[in-house]
């Protein structure tokens, strides 16, 4: 099994977010199933601003934060660089989904390419997926499994 993992989701670990705990039931039952964590390398700096952010404007301390970032380090997931498909595939994403964003589509992109499940914690970006037919999309709240 491969996941592709959503920045917030890799922050949830680190951070107290409103998904953390069923964030760490899913990733209890990944590494169960001996699953493999992708990520495009756009992950590392998505965390990063968000760690910041989360120091920056009082929601962290700064030792948190920057102790949450050299622990995002220490993460067994594996960074694909982005090539012109993985592109080509975000911007198709991109028009199919109606996201104005299409960094959100480089991660449905390169879940699409690496042949894998793609869990996000952004409820919209989801649900717009799974209206299209597309199953392998999953919302971090949709339920208490981490498998299909």
């Amino acid at each position: 099994m491969r996941i592709v993992l959503d920045a917030n989701l890799v922050v949830a670990l680190f951070l107290p977010l409103p998904y953390s705990s069923q964030l760490e039931a899913h990733l209890a039952a990944w590494r169960r199933d001996q699953a493999e964590l992708l990520a495009p390398t756009l992950l590392q700096y998505e965390d990063k601003a968000a760690l910041y952010r989360s120091w920056t404007a009082g929601l962290a301390h700064e030792h948190e934060a920057r102790t949450a970032l050299e622990e995002m380090q220490t993460l067994s997931i594996l960074y694909l660089s982005p090539n012109s498909e993985l592109h080509d595939r975000a911007w198709y994403w991109s028009e199919r989904l109606h996201v104005s964003k299409t960094y959100d589509a480089q991660y449905i992109a390169l879940a699409e390419l690496e042949r894998a499940d793609f869990w996000t914690a952004d409820r919209r970006l989801a649900n717009g997926a799974r209206q299209t037919g597309i199953e392998w999309v999953h919302w971090i709240g949709e339920s208490e499994s981490g498998s299909r």
